[in-house]
């Protein structure tokens, strides 16, 4: 009788624990990718060579000392000067992955968009591909599969 008080005791803490535990789904691998991509656009350019999918070590370290000498956006990313968080307008699956539509909008601008390709690689989600894209293009149906596809390549 004891045991069993006990052991329902402990069945009713551990329901509890994981009750309280959030609740809330794991993070699915398009939400990661749509992470992943925000956080290429929010990266400093040295920073985006770690985040590339396909490069060998020397290829990163070669990114990285290019990266570091031609600056092309020293800081790319401060809350300061947007309107709009860079955030998910369209994902949608491509090659092993996900191609990611961003949107964001700078201070006293409009809204602006890139698109990326974001593959699993090492455990972790890398970005493919990627390309600005225009408000016209945008509103292309098929505008992510068209901006990150080799041409001849079926979407």
């Amino acid at each position: 009788m004891r045991t069993t008080a006990r052991a329902t005791a402990l069945l009713g803490v551990t329901l509890l624990l994981a009750a309280c535990s959030g609740g809330s789904p794991a993070p699915t691998d398009q939400s990661k990718a749509e992470e992943a991509a925000i956080a290429f656009y929010k990266a400093d350019t040295v920073t985006q060579c770690d985040m590339k999918a396909g490069e060998t070590e020397s290829r990163r370290a070669e990114c990285k000392k290019s990266a570091a000498t031609t600056i092309t956006k020293p800081k790319p990313y401060d809350p300061a000067n947007f309107s709009a968080e860079p955030h998910t307008a369209q994902a949608q699956t491509w090659r092993n992955g996900y191609g990611v539509l961003l949107a964001f909008t700078p201070k006293e601008g409009t809204e602006q968009y890139a698109v990326y390709g974001v593959v699993p690689e090492e455990g972790s989600w890398k970005i493919a591909d990627w390309n600005l894209v225009t408000a016209t293009e945008k509103n292309q149906s098929n505008v992510i599969c068209t901006m990150l596809s080799d041409p001849g390549e079926k979407c």
